[in-house]
């Protein structure tokens, strides 16, 4: 099987490589994509920033080189749903980006949820709300899902799907959870370099000031560590 599985951040991208036998790294106009194997697999995993902008045009530039089996979404989401926590598998059924709605069949979220009972991971199946931005309050969150009926929100996967559908290859998408419901974040959107995921270290130091900043961003990196580990432990299942 050819996979091509695309994740915004260098974190999200480290829990499928560490997977991957012998990967190698290149750059297809501008966007990172490292190439590897795992059990039946030829995996291309490529970094695409984030934002369903920029999703979508990393996403393009793949597709429009090689052709794939499938297109796998990944990497973290906020839980939009009550009794998600982080470290909880969520599998999409569908991804809502603005008018847009994706349906996913069913033959791939099943073996994405197959997978995850094998591995014994925590796990719900439902919609997923693509956002431009970050949802950092419980009242944004709140909104979300009341207009969505989406379980979970990240940021790329329906520009991915969007890419997906123009080039006619099946599309699918599984995250781990960071962040609960009732969780509020720091304001967050200017802390992280969109293209390259990474940390702007001087905006974070000054976050330190406010007290309430700090036990945001500590939940916020605890939520990341149970994240990644969910990720991991999932693609070690889904590629043996």
């Amino acid at each position: 099987m050819r996979l091509a599985v695309f994740a915004a951040l260098r974190w999200e991208c480290r829990a499928v490589l560490s997977h991957l036998r012998q990967p190698t790294r290149e750059s297809i106009d501008g966007t990172g994509v490292w190439r590897g194997r795992a059990g039946d697999h030829e995996v291309w995993l490529v970094q695409t920033g984030v934002g369903p902008e920029r999703a979508e045009r990393s996403a393009r530039r793949i597709l429009n080189r090689e052709a794939f089996d499938l297109c796998l979404s990944t990497g973290c989401a906020g839980a939009l749903a009550e009794g998600l926590m982080p470290g909880a598998v969520v599998i999409a059924t569908d991804v809502v980006l603005g008018e847009q709605r994706h349906s996913i069949p069913s033959q791939w979220s099943e073996q994405i949820e197959d997978r995850c009972r094998v591995g014994e991971l925590q796990h719900q199946r439902g919609t997923f709300f693509c956002s431009p931005r970050v949802l950092a309050t419980q009242n944004d969150k709140a909104a979300a899902r009341r207009s969505s009926g989406a379980i979970a929100v990240e940021m790329e996967g329906g520009g991915i799907a969007t890419a997906a559908a123009a080039f006619a290859v099946p599309f699918a998408a599984v995250r781990t959870i960071l962040d609960s419901a009732s969780a509020d974040l720091p304001e967050s959107g200017d802390l992280m370099n969109p293209e390259s995921g990474g940390l702007n270290w001087r905006r974070t130091v000054r976050q330190l000031a406010s007290p309430s900043r700090v036990g945001q961003l500590l939940n916020l990196g605890i939520g990341m560590r149970a994240a990644e580990r969910s990720l991991n432990r999932f693609f070690k299942i889904y590629f043996a």
